[in-house]
Parts: C-alpha cells; structure tokens; sequence
C-alpha cells in the first residue's frame, strides 16, 4: 500500500468513525438538537479526515520490529484532537451565529464538550480503531 494510499484510508476510516461517535452521542446524551447535530456531525467528520491524514504514518508497519501497537493505538489518540477541535469550532460556530455567547464561555463549553465526547466514545474508539489497525496492517506487504 503507498502512502498516498494509506492517508487517504486512514483519513476516510477516521472520519467515518467520527460521524458514528457523533451519530451514537445524539441518541443518548444529546437530544432535540437536529439542525445542530448536522453541523457538528460535518465539523467532526472533516476534522477527523484531517487528523487521519496528518497521522496516517502511525499505520505505517515498521520492517523488522514483531510487535507494534502504534496502529491499534492511532485511532484513540486521532480521536481526542479531532473532538478537541470539533467541539471548539461547533461552539465558536454556535457563538458567532447567536451572537449572544461570550467568546470565554465558547471555547471552555467546546473544550470540556469535545473531551467529554471522546470519552464518552472512547469504548466505541477502542474497538473499531483495533479493527482499523487490523485491517490497514493487513492491507500492507512488508
């Protein structure tokens, strides 16, 4: 598998494992929030596709070492940065359009909500990230 190649499924794989964290907060924790969970459904897909991207070389085997856990790993560690940002952009994008939110406000509500959401996927993160490393190592020739 190139490089170019293993990004690119890196960064797709991410960002749909994103969209079905978000996807799974809204049922449970999150109600009567359609329009915005479109949008933070959106936000999340786009900043996990990029953070699948920047660290798609975690998915990179190494020749010659026999055990490595970097790419069971990625996903967890793709998911907190991505949720960090999402909630971030969502609340800034929240506080800009209602114009009654201040800024401070935004970013801690963001900050403490992009965290709680990674936490409260984690379990969800943890095992569809072991079936992602699974499948891009296997899709890898040393």
């Amino acid at each position: 598998m190139s490089d170019f190649n293993l990004k690119v499924k890196s960064s797709v794989l991410n960002a749909l494992l994103a969209a079905v964290g978000v996807l799974s907060l809204s049922f449970t924790i999150l109600e009567n929030l359609e329009n915005a969970m479109v949008v933070l459904t959106g936000i999340a897909f786009i900043t996990a596709s990029i953070f699948g991207w920047f660290f798609s070389g975690w998915y990179k085997l190494i020749p010659g070492e026999r055990f490595q856990y970097e790419p069971y790993v990625a996903t967890v560690i793709i998911s907190f940065p991505s949720a960090l940002t999402s909630g971030l952009l969502y609340m800034g994008a929240m506080a800009i359009s209602s114009g009654s939110i201040p800024i401070l406000e935004a970013i801690m509500a963001g900050t403490i909500g992009g965290l709680m959401g990674a936490v409260f996927v984690l379990p969800i993160s943890i095992i569809l990230g072991a079936a992602l490393g699974r499948y891009l190592i296997n899709g890898q020739k040393l």
